[in-house]
C-alpha cells in the first residue's frame, strides 16, 4: 500500500492557498494549517510544490494507517529544497514523533523514533538545490539514498514503534521546516530502493 501525499503530476501554474488540498491518488483530506502552499516558484514535478516558511506551517494528513511500519518494509521519499539552514526543523513527523524525519544545523536529514532510533540519513544538503531523499527498509535493516545513491549502508532496525495520532508534513513537535517539499510518499510494505537504484542515479539530476 502507498500513501501519495501530494502529487501534483497533473501539473499546475498557481500557488494554491485554500486550507483543504485534494491528494489526487491517495484518497487523503490534506489540510494546510498556517499558511502552507503549492507554489509555482520551485518544484521538480508538475510545475508546484509545498511551500512552508519555518515559522508555523504545515500539512496536517490526519490519520495514515500506512505509517504504522511494524515489522513490515517501507519506503518513505520526497524532494527536499531547503531555504535556510536550521537546527532542527522538521520534514515529517507521524503521532506525536513516535517516527519523524528531521534535519540537523547544517540541513543533514536525519530519521528517529521513540524507540531510541536516531541515525543521519544523509548529507549536508545545499540550500536552493533540490535533492531527492529516500529512507527505506528491507528485511530488518534501514537503508537511505540520496538522489539515486545510497547513503546510509543498511543498519538493523527490525521493528519501529507503534502509535495512534496524525501524520504531519513540514514539522516536527515545536520545529518547522523553511523550504519546499515535493512528491512526498510513503509506501508500507514496499522497498522501493535498493543497491540498483544507484544505475539510474543520472535521472536524480541536481535541481536549482
Amino acid at each position: 500500500s502507498g500513501t501519495d501525499i501530494f502529487d501534483q503530476s497533473a501539473g499546475s501554474d498557481d500557488n494554491l492557498t485554500g486550507v483543504s488540498l485534494a491528494a489526487p491518488y491517495a484518497g487523503h483530506t490534506v489540510t494546510a494549517t498556517n499558511g502552507a502552499y503549492h507554489s509555482a516558484a520551485h518544484s521538480v514535478v508538475g510545475g508546484s510544490s509545498m511551500f512552508f516558511d519555518g515559522s508555523d506551517d504545515y500539512l496536517n494528513c490526519g490519520s495514515v494507517p500506512d505509517c504504522n511500519f511494524g515489522t513490515a518494509d517501507f519506503t518513505v521519499d520526497f524532494w527536499v529544497n531547503y531555504a535556510s539552514s536550521s537546527s532542527g526543523n522538521g520534514i515529517a513527523n507521524w503521532a506525536s514523533s513516535t517516527w519523524q524525519i528531521t534535519h540537523g544545523g547544517a540541513n543533514e536529514p536525519y530519521m528517529q523514533n521513540s524507540g531510541g532510533f536516531n541515525n543521519t540519513i544523509g548529507p549536508t544538503c545545499p540550500v536552493g538545490i533540490w535533492r531527492h531523499i529516500a529512507v527505506v527498509r528491507q528485511d530488518g535493516y534501514l537503508s537511505s539514498f540520496i538522489d539515486g545513491v545510497r547513503f546510509r549502508e543498511p543498519t538493523a532496525f527490525t521493528t519501529s514503534p507503534s502509535g495512534t495520532g496524525d501524520l504531519h508534513i513540514g514539522r516536527h513537535v515545536g520545529y518547522y521546516l523553511t523550504g519546499y517539499l515535493d512528491e512526498f510518499r510513503i509506501s508500507k510494505g514496499i522497498a522501493r530502493y535498493t543497491p540498483s537504484i544507484e544505475r539510474y542515479a543520472n535521472t536524480f539530476v541536481e535541481k536549482g
